[in-house]
């Protein structure tokens, strides 16, 4: 993984992505949801997931993804393998300079992972 600009890789219904927590991504995140990254944890739906991923993935791998269809490769089956790539990501990312630190705060995320 780059220190610098943390990826995780995610395999979707055959294909994989490469997921990336950028400025981009925090800006797509937040101008779809209205609320931070920060705000996650009290605030995380299912429409909220899906903006994440889809933001990630734009960042990462695929510019041109619209969201429905990332929409489209969520389903039950997958959700927690989703919601566990994006709490390793947001934890790598949002970590200065991606290293752990003991007074960073885990991902907002952490502790809404479904069973599935």
């Amino acid at each position: 993984m780059n220190p610098i600009s943390p990826t995780v890789e995610l395999e979707l219904e055959g294909k994989k992505y490469t997921l990336r927590l950028d400025f981009n991504a925090l800006v797509n995140f937040e101008e779809t949801t209205g609320i931070t990254i920060f705000e996650l944890q009290n605030q995380a739906s299912a429409r909220s997931i899906r903006a994440l991923l889809w933001a990630c993935i734009r960042s990462g791998s695929d510019p041109e993804i619209n969201i429905e269809d990332v929409g489209r490769l969520i389903h039950s089956g997958n959700m927690t393998k989703i919601i566990s790539s994006l709490s390793d990501l947001m934890n790598n990312s949002l970590i200065e300079n991606g290293e752990n630190n003991t007074e960073a705060e885990e991902s907002p995320l952490a502790g809404n992972e479904q069973t599935g």
